[in-house]
């Protein structure tokens, strides 16, 4: 039941988000010149090959997609980079819930599930969780939740992928 909750939560989440950054930064004319761009393009198409709206239909959806992947980058990495600097335990805890959430709703793609790198340094032990399969991951990330002490603070620092998302989280103790 936690995990529907959780899940619908962070759709709800994503779809706020989708609408918050959905024409953000985006002046008037920016769009303008993105406009005028497209329709440069298309003119230029139609006297070659006289078919100017399948051209401009074209452009407007490589932009629109552009954007979209862009808002599903910062979406994803919302979610993790609030953690980052020293974290008590407690905060660790619940950062490793939500890549708990995120790989039962993203196990398909795997570049949305990232690696996870838990260092003791007291111990000098280095755990690393890697995605094989999602049933696994889940199972590791969740017996590394289980170790975490709520009252120790711990360094959390992130790698990015050329994509822009996150593709590995270093936790420090």
């Amino acid at each position: 039941m936690k995990k529907k909750i959780l899940a619908i939560g962070l759709i709800i989440l994503l779809c706020l988000t989708l609408v918050l950054f959905t024409g953000c930064g985006d002046s008037d004319e920016e769009t303008a010149s993105e406009t005028t761009n497209s329709n440069s393009v298309t003119e230029e198409s139609a006297d070659t090959n006289g078919i100017t709206e399948e051209n401009e239909e074209v452009n407007n959806a490589s932009i629109s997609t552009d954007r979209l992947e862009d808002m599903d980058i910062e979406s994803f990495n919302a979610q993790f980079e609030s953690y980052e600097g020293d974290i008590i335990g407690a905060n660790i805890r619940t950062m490793l819930a939500t890549l708990i959430n995120n790989a039962e709703i993203n196990g398909y793609a795997e570049e949305y599930i990232p690696t996870v790198e838990i260092i003791d340094e007291d111990s000098n032990e280095t755990t690393i969780l890697v995605e094989e399969d999602v049933d696994s991951y889940i199972e590791e990330v969740t017996r590394a939740r289980t170790k975490i002490v709520n009252s120790h603070f711990y360094t959390v620092e992130f790698n990015y992928a050329e994509s822009g998302l996150i593709d590995e989280i270093i936790i420090n103790y």
